[in-house]
């Protein structure tokens, strides 16, 4: 953290009026951020699912990271959907700087022929982690599989 970052995050906690201050991963949310990270915790811990939309550029991917570690400190596994294989990956790179999350088996639900070296003991198209990212298209190819269903059900 750099210094004016670090004065920025006093600042913010300073101030009454100011969201409460969150990391997520490396980066300081700003406080629309923290409110939405604040309704996914709070999803989660009454075991709701969801879905986060909002504009480009105005940190669902961030999101991403606290929403796995609060998942991930409730003991929950979490599936998180992505439109794009390049989205996917930006994600799970962000994902791998934090050591608690990089600790954990991640499961991947994509073609078979995407390469994921990043990832030494990465698992594919199994509910049998506790984090799981996939693409959109990934489980619409699978939905007529009864066994997926099955799994699903059961996650």
């Amino acid at each position: 953290m750099n210094a004016a970052t670090a004065a920025l995050a006093h600042t913010r906690a300073q101030d009454s009026h100011a969201a409460p201050v969150r990391w997520i991963g490396a980066k300081l949310a700003e406080p629309y951020q923290d409110r939405i990270a604040t309704s996914i915790a709070a999803a989660i811990r009454d075991r709701r699912s969801g879905a986060v939309m909002a504009p480009t550029g105005s940190g669902k991917s961030l999101n991403v990271h606290t929403t796995v570690e609060d998942c991930l400190s409730l003991g929950y596994p979490i599936i998180v959907l992505h439109p794009s294989v390049d989205l996917l990956r930006q994600n799970l790179a962000q994902l791998l700087e934090s050591p608690s999350i990089a600790r954990q088996a991640i499961s991947v639900f994509v073609a078979q022929n995407e390469p994921f070296p990043e990832v030494a003991d990465l698992q594919r198209a199994t509910f049998r982690a506790p984090i799981i990212l996939a693409t959109n298209a990934s489980f619409v190819r699978r939905r007529a599989n009864p066994e997926f269903q099955k799994q699903l059900a059961t996650f």
